[in-house]
């Protein structure tokens, strides 16, 4: 729901125009963080040096002060998708002095649910991340490193004279968290809650190797087209996956270049500019060429993403999915990409983190998506005997923004049911669907969004008849013929760390126990 605004600024004399944006919570009348977008004359606009800015896109912790020349302005304030969008503008008249106060309602509780967000990924210094998290009231911020040592996910003293803007309600948890982050041309891995006692190496396999032995230490996937991920999947350390990365922008998805004129082991290109960080990502993974269809378009790189993740799924790797926005090196904000983790009781950063591991989450870059199944969770396992059939009961809560193509339950990559979303609406209930089989499940929606891949998917559900787990063996091969790529195009490469060989090796054994083990 978007509100508009409209002010005209009276005279008040000669001089330089001042004008402060105030920004309240409409229930409580208490001031709020948020962000503002000028969309119309933002050139013009100055403010102090205090002011956070990124873009065109600024930082209001309750008022922004602005001197801006006559002129009509116009703006957009957002505080993330669980709050309204509020749409307005102002005229200027020279020596004008006023305030623009603006109201901003919530359009859904999410913590009175038992859901609680995060994102993974942010370049910006921890100082900085903390107040721009509070604008989003996000949970749980990381903040990424790529230098020798991790940064401290610790407030600096100059943030103890700043607004604390009210409760957890209000503002999120405010939980800082901090990540080693590696990434090339066929790595994206993220170690997160590293350990303080170990200096971090700059090889990605060591890292691994290193934090075996850590019981608090995440290993995170973040790129799941990188070339290295059937030897990251297979490492007992990696246990999420980021489907949501820093590819998926709200000004648009970063480009999918598929490769029609290339030797047999590319299939596409990602080029990704983070600002001053790019890197180019041959996409390596064994579709068959007649499958560049289906990845053709700007939302290519987010469904390449989710197809990916899934065949995982299928060959029996129970991964979470994740999410990040990259928010400091691309074109986007904090938040846009975030997971949401299920929290049954008062919730804690580690508790948080357990839930995110554990897969009780859904991920979403627009619509919020909560959903139980049998009044439980996603990454729960429901099990029955003697071949008995599971019935599900879906419940569904969904609340949006864009307008939404369509809802889907998906098992095991294929789709048992699909329904524009006013039809589901209209129906009032999902059809009888029980499960006969062992597998995984998600319920996902998809925005009609088409400068990029919008939408929101559950973790994964997870289903075992008389005790087996669904491994297919197609998916299994799959990722073998990657293994098989990953190892020819480092034949001859003097750059292939011990560390790294190990873990091809590792992975060799992995994939061939899942064949062994496949249904």
């Amino acid at each position: 729901m978007v509100f508009a605004l409209a002010m005209a600024m009276p005279s008040s004399g000669i001089g330089q125009s001042q004008v402060a944006l105030d920004v309240v919570d409409l229930d409580s009348r208490e001031s709020v963080a948020a962000r503002v977008e000028f969309t119309r004359s933002a050139k013009k606009l100055k403010t102090d040096r205090k002011t956070l800015a990124v873009g065109n896109t600024w930082l209001v912790e309750g008022s922004l002060p602005l001197q801006p020349p006559p002129g009509d302005y116009e703006f957009v304030v957002q505080r993330g998708p669980e709050f309204h969008t509020i749409a307005g503008g102002f005229t200027i008249e020279r020596g004008s002095r006023d305030t623009v106060l603006i109201e901003i309602p919530r359009s859904i509780a999410m913590h009175e649910e038992g859901w609680y967000s995060g994102d993974l990924g942010s370049d910006l210094p921890p100082d900085q991340l903390a107040r721009w998290q509070v604008a989003d009231a996000i949970d749980m911020v990381v903040h990424s490193s790529m230098k020798a040592e991790p940064q401290p996910a610790k407030r600096t003293n100059k943030q103890k004279d700043e607004p604390k803007f009210g409760s957890p309600e209000q503002v999120g948890y405010r939980w800082v968290g901090s990540s080693m982050e590696y990434r090339s041309s066929t790595v994206g891995l993220a170690v997160h809650r590293w350990p303080e006692a170990l200096e971090p190496p700059s090889d990605p396999y060591e890292a691994l190797e290193q934090i075996e032995g850590n019981p608090d230490a995440i290993a995170e996937v973040t790129q799941l087209a990188a070339g290295d991920l059937p030897v990251l999947l297979a490492h007992p350390k990696v246990r999420m996956a980021r489907v949501l990365s820093y590819t998926s922008r709200d000004k648009g998805d970063v480009p999918l270049a598929l490769d029609r004129n290339a030797d047999d082991d590319l299939f596409a290109k990602l080029s990704i500019d983070l600002g001053k960080n790019r890197w180019s990502i041959p996409v390596i993974a064994p579709f068959p060429d007649k499958d560049q269809i289906r990845f053709r378009g700007p939302r290519g790189a987010g469904l390449l993403s989710e197809a990916i993740y899934w065949l995982a799924l299928d060959a029996g790797v129970r991964i979470p999915p994740t999410a990040a926005s990259g928010f400091g090196f691309g074109d986007t904000h904090l938040g846009y990409n975030r997971v949401y983790a299920y929290c049954e009781s008062q919730p804690s950063a580690d508790a948080w983190w357990h839930a995110i591991v554990q897969g009780e989450s859904f991920v979403t870059n627009g619509p919020l998506l909560r959903v139980m199944i049998n009044g439980v969770p996603p990454g729960t396992v429901q099990a029955s005997y003697n071949n008995e059939p599971i019935p599900l009961s879906i419940a569904v809560s969904l609340a949006v923004r864009d307008p939404v193509d369509y809802l889907d339950v998906i098992f095991n990559g294929e789709t048992l049911y699909n329904a524009k979303l006013e039809d589901h609406y209209r129906k009032g209930e999902f059809p009888p669907i029980e499960i006969n089989r062992s597998g995984w499940l998600v319920v996902r929606v998809v925005t009609s969004r088409d400068e990029g891949y919008r939408f929101a998917t559950t973790a994964p559900f997870y289903y075992e008849i008389d005790g087996r787990r669904a491994i297919q063996r197609k998916a299994v091969v799959f990722f073998q013929e990657w293994l098989q790529r990953v190892e020819r195009l480092e034949e001859g490469q003097a750059s292939d760390s011990p560390a790294r060989r190990r873990a091809i090796e590792r992975a060799k054994a992995f994939w061939e126990e899942k064949r062994s083990e496949s249904n």
